[in-house]
């Protein structure tokens, strides 16, 4: 297994989903607060992230 496989594997909280999303120029998402863990990839580019409890942190890949 790879890496991200075998740590969704280790953590086994809530239900397991995932979503594609292919992009360019300027967008935003606001996603609703859920219990539980996550993360998201970016494979180019850059992006934001932005959180109810702190500042934006920038990404770059």
């Amino acid at each position: 297994m790879d890496v991200v496989s075998d740590a969704i594997s280790a953590v086994h909280l809530g239900h397991p989903w995932s979503h594609r999303v292919r992009t360019s120029g300027s967008w935003c998402a606001r996603l609703d607060p859920y219990d539980g863990a996550g993360f998201y990839v970016v494979l180019k580019g850059s992006c934001w992230l932005s959180t109810d409890s702190g500042g934006p942190v920038s990404t770059a890949v």
